[in-house]
């Protein structure tokens, strides 16, 4: 199969400053045009958040079946990558 997907964890904040939502949403509208089609809504209806990741796992099954690369980010804003966990490592690490 061919599976491929990322996600991450780490601590969020929710985004209340009024001009770093409108640069969010400025970005956003860059990157999907689509966006712009949908009704602007109050700002105040609107929750964003902002995640600082702190591990972040790439999952591709074309290298092999549950293959997972881990990076994690380290506090000097470096990384550390575990390469090629299979399932059974990937889930304890």
């Amino acid at each position: 199969q061919h599976i491929e997907g990322v996600s991450l964890s780490g601590p969020a904040r929710e985004v209340t400053d009024a001009q770093e939502k409108t640069h969010i949403a400025e970005l956003m509208i860059t990157r999907f045009p689509q966006l712009g089609l949908i009704p602007v809504t109050e700002p105040g209806d609107m929750k964003l958040f902002c995640v600082q990741p702190t591990m972040i796992s790439v999952l591709d099954y074309t290298k092999g079946f549950g293959h997972t690369d881990r990076i994690a980010m380290l506090a000097d804003g470096g990384m550390d990558r575990q390469a090629g966990l299979g399932p059974e490592q990937a889930s304890a690490a």
